[in-house]
């Protein structure tokens, strides 16, 4: 039986004035909404409440938002890294990291519009 690791606030994207809270594995990312909304269609539609409702989820520790049990936190580190941070990520990734990042990306084909994999 393996010890659960406990769930911290990211290092570097865990921004006090973000606006949601994502958990990917045992990271905790606050993470601004205009950036994320505008984008990408995956996180515009997530963000999309119909007028009047109002809900907690992502906007505290206790209630956050998962966003693929799957996704590890380098790739979206990475994923981070290249699409809010530099044209150039400065973390070196493993091969496998970038595979899975691939994947991640080309999951449902709207997180990078224009991007195709061959």
């Amino acid at each position: 039986m393996s010890a659960s690791r406990a769930i911290t606030h990211h290092s570097e994207y865990y921004f006090d004035n973000g606006m949601y809270i994502f958990q990917v594995e045992d990271k905790l990312y606050k993470l601004f909404h205009p950036i994320l909304a505008n984008e990408s269609p995956i996180f515009a539609n997530l963000f999309a409440l119909p007028p009047g409702q109002e809900s907690v989820e992502g906007k505290v520790d206790e209630v956050l938002i998962v966003i693929d049990p799957e996704l590890t936190a380098e790739v979206f580190d990475l994923f981070i890294e290249l699409k809010f941070v530099c044209p150039c990520p400065t973390t070196n990734y493993s091969e496998k990291n970038l595979r899975e990042f691939l994947k991640f990306i080309d999951k449902e084909g709207v997180l990078f519009p224009s991007f195709q994999t061959y």
